[in-house]
């Protein structure tokens, strides 16, 4: 899906966990290739989502017991929430 923007952005801010969610990574760049202005700047700021995927906090311990490779959609914590101030909504996860 092709984004219908008419500006050009001198910055391309990407961050949270989104590049698990393309799964065309080589449209994804041509998409923010089409929106940048000549010379912007990408920054990346992603996170693997094993933690979110597959492991389960305890208490003083942390347990792999989910399926890491199972695609179905669900919900949880957005990551790196334990670092925000603010309690924020569950995300959707893939």
């Amino acid at each position: 899906m092709a984004l219908e923007i008419e500006k050009s952005f001198d910055l391309v801010l990407m961050e949270l966990g989104i590049l698990h969610w393309f799964l065309d990574l080589n449209a994804l760049a041509k998409q923010i290739h089409t929106i940048s202005k000549l010379g912007a700047r990408v920054v990346v700021n992603d996170f693997h989502p094993i933690a979110s995927k597959l492991l389960t906090k305890l208490e003083n311990d942390v347990q792999a017991n989910q399926d890491y490779f199972d695609d179905q959609p669900g919900f949880g914590k957005v990551p790196y929430q334990f670092l925000i101030e603010t309690e924020t909504p569950d995300c959707l996860t893939r």
